[in-house]
């Protein structure tokens, strides 16, 4: 069971720049718990314990959004996402929150050929996101060769698409993912050994597959 208390802000500008449209957004939000359920994996590699919140625990957000035509029918959004959680463990106090992300930073960009829905045309997509680095949980009790960094590193994903509007019902559409192929390393502890004391596959930071393919159709049935 958990209860706490939210506390925020939001603002939003339209404007307009050099005939075109924008939009600016920022957004602070604070959050701390009076009563917390505490998954612990810090206590030993070979436990997870369940517990209540004996102590404090807050997490606060600031995230900032612009978004922007900056050239005719090439559209921008750039957001950025700084993010302190932070909980009371019973043996090692208050820590960060383990897989949270210090911050993201997320950039698209996308253009299309035409606004006219009645004839085919062309859209680009294209994006970048950034996520920080995270607390991975203690593993410091494990021999040398199994034993992790305290944190992941930050990394890059990147994703395209590219549709075919052939008329206002009917589109088909050519995407990938994670482009830079990039994966966590390693994704399992002791792969080797799966009934070993070492053995942990639960230690997921990042992505676990690497580029990957889709084609797709879409019609609209009125």
């Amino acid at each position: 069971m958990e209860k706490s208390w939210n506390f925020g802000a939001s603002m939003t500008k339209e404007f307009t720049l050099d005939y075109r449209s924008g939009l600016l957004a920022l957004d602070y939000f604070y959050t701390f718990f009076t009563d917390r359920t505490i998954v612990d994996l810090d206590a030993s590699p070979q436990q997870l314990l369940v517990y209540n919140l004996d102590g404090s625990s807050f997490a606060s957000t600031l995230q900032g959004e612009l978004q922007y035509e900056i050239f005719k029918r090439v559209d921008a959004k750039v957001a950025y996402k700084l993010q302190d959680s932070r909980i009371t463990y019973n043996e090692e106090g208050l820590r960060k929150q383990i897989f949270t992300p210090q911050s993201r930073f997320f950039f698209n960009i996308s253009y299309v050929s035409s606004t006219a829905t009645y004839k085919g045309h062309w859209r680009f997509n294209l994006t970048a996101h950034h996520t920080g680095e995270q607390r991975i949980p203690d593993t410091n009790t494990n021999p040398s060769e199994f034993q992790l960094a305290t944190h992941s590193p930050g990394y890059w994903l990147f994703n395209g698409q590219v549709t075919r509007v052939i008329n206002k019902n009917t589109e088909v559409y050519v995407g990938v993912e994670n482009i830079s192929n990039y994966k966590q390393d390693p994704v399992i502890v002791d792969p080797e050994n799966p009934f070993g004391p070492y053995f942990d596959s639960g230690l997921i930071w990042g992505p676990i597959f690497g580029r990957e393919w889709y084609v797709g159709f879409r019609y609209a049935i009125k």
